[in-house]
């Protein structure tokens, strides 16, 4: 069925490409790389063919993305007011959390999470001796996978299942243009050769 369909398809691309001919002078005829070169425009079984070599970047993409850098961050501000039992307490006491961090995967699977913690404190309370303060803190967490991941095996498993992907599609869509081509080529010369005996009968 996939081979009558696209031969349906080449015969309907061929015919389209050669009957604009029509349209042009008696004396200009379309020339083989003409009708190639349209082809590789214009051909629905090339385009098609064109758009799977390139869906196999995507698998490559996805599976390198699992290496990238992440960066995250966190912002909250906080003003309590309530009202305590006894006003030397304090009755404001506002937060302010700012954050920053980045993550990445290396090949061996290990993760690095490295995060910048910064967090500012204001009080109104007449007890603390510091009604303003800031405590920033760095962080590392490194995390390394020991079963199914064990030194990064299934992330570089699905970085070698993308590029094989993406070589498959490659020869796939190769060999459709190819195909295609060469049904117009002999589509073209079996027309043009046609057109010939016409003339020399003339």
């Amino acid at each position: 069925m996939g081979s009558r369909a696209l031969l349906i398809t080449l015969s309907i691309g061929l015919g389209t490409l050669l009957s604009a001919s029509k349209a042009w002078p008696q004396q200009r005829s379309l020339t083989f790389k003409e009708a190639m070169q349209t082809a590789l425009e214009k051909n629905m079984a090339i385009k098609i063919a064109k758009l799977d070599e390139a869906l196999g970047q995507t698998f490559i993409d996805a599976s390198k993305a699992d290496f990238d850098v992440i960066f995250t961050s966190l912002f909250d501000y906080t003003d309590d007011r309530d009202k305590p039992a006894s006003t030397v307490l304090g009755t404001r006491i506002e937060t302010i959390n700012a954050n920053a961090g980045l993550r990445k995967k290396m090949a061996t699977g290990t993760l690095f999470d490295v995060q910048f913690i910064n967090k500012q404190q204001k009080t109104n309370s007449i007890f603390t001796t510091l009604p303003t303060y800031w405590d920033p803190r760095l962080s590392l967490t490194v995390t390394q996978p020991l079963l199914n991941n064990f030194f990064g095996y299934a992330d570089r498993r699905h970085l070698k299942q993308g590029l094989l992907k993406d070589t498959i599609l490659a020869h796939q869509s190769k060999d459709k243009i190819e195909a295609a081509l060469a049904a117009i080529a002999v589509r073209y010369w079996e027309r043009s050769a046609a057109q010939e005996n016409i003339s020399i009968k003339k």
